[in-house]
Formats: structure tokens, sequence, C-alpha cells
């Protein structure tokens, strides 16, 4: 799984390495977020309805790019 509805009410949780988890919540705090619950895992919330939709586009296909197969991987390309 690489996104779920998560645990907080108006947003989602995504799956992103710890190095990005951390720049994304440093750079845009009002999007990419995280309670005590998912410190620790390699995931962060995201809030629905962001300005910045695009970017949040691109967290999202990196999640998928990082869990899928090698043959859908080679379909995309080099990880967004």
């Amino acid at each position: 799984m690489f996104v779920s509805s998560g645990h907080e009410a108006g947003s989602f949780h995504v799956r992103s390495p710890f190095a990005e988890k951390e720049v994304l919540i440093d750079t845009d705090p009002a999007t990419f977020w995280q309670t005590p619950h998912y410190e620790g895992w390699p995931g962060l919330l995201v809030r629905y309805g962001t300005a910045d939709a695009n970017r949040v586009r691109l967290v999202v296909t990196r999640a998928w790019w990082d869990v899928a197969s090698i043959t859908r991987r080679k379909a995309l390309g080099d990880r967004p």
C-alpha cells in the first residue's frame, strides 16, 4: 500500500522515504505533516485541498513508483 485514508480528518497518508518526508514537512508544513503516530515510519500526512496539487501528485506518483514492479517502473521510466 502506498496511499491510505490515514487517521486524521482532512488528510490522507502516503508513503515517503525518510529523507523526502523531512524535506516535504520542512518546506510545506501546510500540506505535509505528521502526528506522533507516523514518526519513525516512512510516510506522512497530506492535507486535502492544498494549493499545490502538482506537488502532491508528484509525491503520490513517487510513492507508487517505489512499490511498483520492475516492469511497471520500466514503463514509467526513471523515478519522478
